[in-house]
């Protein structure tokens, strides 16, 4: 008896073991596709789309909550996902916008106009920028709509066409109490508005619906890690080829171990360049983007002596761009030729004339001249103000940003060489923001450019967003006088988008260029040709790295998520 006990004892033990077995070999069976970005987890993270803090996980969403096309820059055309066509109507300033059928949500429901119609909504209700241009949304069946502009811009096709669309389900109801104060004649000036605005910015949906092949889970959302699962009711199931896609929580630090044991596929975090080789002897391959943004010098306009333009000139000859390029991250990271605000592969789309343009070479001596000009004196290769005090300056930036803070630092030690005490003070990511809006600097390293096709987006974040604003922000003054003559710059900010033929547009953006490169708002330092580190040949499969769609922006319409969704990147058998 004894004997037959302990025969079932082994026997439920070796079935146990089965099982556990087959349970791993299930989970290793299954294809994943690994990839990372920094996320807020609940409760102060949270699955309300339009309001800061939500779990969005940047390109990410574009694989559940998709848009209705994507930008394939190679072409400048757009591809379809929602929206199977559409035209632009530029005599009557109309977008007519035809969506795809037979898609539905993960919640079984149909995708149709409703959906859009509601996402538009609450895009206005929370003053999104499209409503700059947008007068109102026709709805002519449930898959035709009429966008109708009260602007004409050629950036009204991708602010309609790349917005993550939401559904009805969801926030059907908020859209409705929109609508209605839209109906009974308020407008966002009006207290009714405010208050709804502050309601909506309370709700938290326990749900996230998806058009996508895979969609979000609350009870999947960790500290560590986002599961986004398989979504068998997507009309672009049968494309894709992974299970499920991991987004892993966190920066350079947390995420550099699930490299060293291949556990990542795409990440665009900038890793230090010993940690690059490490990773290149492991046979990982990196995908080389276009160098269309970076970091810059944030000067306080606030401040005396910054807000002297004879100063801020000086300090940019002072920098040696080239050398700080060469420190912060190489490979990566390159010295700014041009002092535009913009990216060299964005000036060569929009044809700015260079031929006026001030490069502020590296000059000591020119430096020099253009202190003395505005007051400063120098004893004993000290720089003193007109009062007489020294002049002494402090530049913040993250100090877990490694490039930014190996730039920091360099930058700090070229200007008290040339005689400007400066100390390096290492932040809170969180802080960085906030830090600059409401002018706790005196210089911070902080981002240029853009990733977004137009150039627009280079100005609004420091001319717009960090400045008009914000208060009190940088403090720079809009209204700039040019040999060019006097301009607005926020005014040719917003111009600069207006109209349909972007051909138009382009006189506008190199007098935009033109007050930029004279009157420095900021000083644009590096340059990133950001390395995104792939799993190709090890654990995926990609397209050839010479194929057009590596030419989208990693940040804005990401080739690897349109990649995902056509099926172009699948496991490695």
């Amino acid at each position: 008896m004894k004997r037959l006990i302990s025969i079932v004892i082994i026997f439920t033990l070796l079935l146990g073991f089965f099982a556990i077995q087959q349970s791993h070999n299930a989970q290793a069976a299954e294809d994943i596709f690994a990839g990372g970005w920094p996320y807020s987890v609940p409760p102060s993270g949270h699955f309300n789309m339009f309001v800061p803090d939500a779990i969005v996980m940047n390109f990410f969403r574009d694989i559940h909550q998709l848009p209705m096309g994507f930008l394939i820059w190679a072409d400048n055309e757009y591809e379809g996902y929602l929206a199977e066509s559409w035209e632009v109507d530029e005599d009557n300033n109309q977008i007519l916008v035809n969506l795809r059928e037979n898609v539905y949500w993960h919640n079984g429901d149909v995708f149709n106009a409703d959906d859009v119609v509601t996402t538009f909504t609450l895009l206005r209700l929370m003053g999104a920028s499209v409503w700059d241009y947008l007068g109102d949304i026709e709805v002519v069946s449930d898959t035709e709509l009429i966008f109708h502009m009260d602007r004409e811009s050629s950036l009204a096709k991708r602010l309609v066409l790349r917005e993550n669309i939401v559904d009805r389900y969801t926030y059907g109801e908020y859209a409705q109490k929109v609508q209605q104060l839209i109906d009974d004649g308020y407008d966002r000036d009006s207290e009714e508005w405010s208050g709804l605005q502050a309601d909506f910015s309370e709700f938290r949906p326990d749900y996230v619906n998806a058009t996508g092949p895979y969609y979000l889970d609350p009870d999947n959302v960790a500290s560590s890690r986002v599961t986004l699962e398989f979504n068998e009711n997507s009309y672009w199931a049968d494309q894709v080829h992974f299970d499920q896609i991991y987004v892993y929580n966190g920066g350079v630090a947390d995420l550099t171990p699930l490299v060293l044991n291949q556990q990542a596929d795409y990440l665009t975090h900038e890793f230090p360049a010993g940690t690059l080789q490490s990773f290149e002897a492991m046979g990982i391959e990196f995908v080389q983007t276009p160098a269309v943004d970076g970091l810059a010098v944030y000067f306080n306009h606030n401040l005396d002596p910054l807000d002297n333009l004879y100063v801020r000139k000086a300090l940019a000859y002072a920098i040696d761009r080239e050398e700080v390029g060469a420190l912060a991250l190489p490979g990566v990271s390159q010295g700014v030729d041009w002092v535009t605000g913009l990216g060299e592969p964005t000036m060569e789309a929009w044809n700015i004339d260079t031929s006026e343009l001030n490069r502020y070479e590296n000059d000591w001596y020119r430096a020099v001249e253009l202190l003395e000009e505005a007051g400063l004196f120098q004893e004993d290769g000290t720089w003193f103000l007109e009062e007489g005090e020294p002049f002494e300056l402090e530049i913040q930036t993250p100090a877990a940003w490694a490039d930014a803070a190996v730039a920091a630092e360099n930058i700090a030690e070229q200007l008290t060489d040339f005689g400007i005490k400066t100390v390096f003070n290492g932040i809170e990511e969180a802080q960085r923001v906030p830090n600059i809006q409401s002018g706790n600097f005196e210089l911070a390293l902080s981002f240029w450019g853009t990733g977004q096709p137009h150039p627009m987006y280079a100005f609004e974040g420091p001319i717009i967003n960090d400045n008009v604003d914000s208060n009190p922000g940088l403090g720079f003054d809009v209204e700039v006088t040019t040999d060019r003559g006097n301009f607005n710059m926020h005014e040719l900010i917003r111009a600069s988008a207006e109209g349909w033929d972007t051909s138009d547009q382009e006189e506008i953006v190199n007098d935009l260029v033109y007050a930029f490169n004279q009157k420095l708002p900021i000083l644009p330092v590096f340059a990133l040709a950001g390395r995104n580190l792939t799993s190709a040949g090890l654990n995926t499969e990609w397209p050839d790295f010479d194929d057009p769609i590596y030419l989208n922006s990693p940040g804005d319409d990401n080739f690897v998520i349109i990649s995902i969704l056509r099926g172009d990147i699948k496991p490695l058998q």
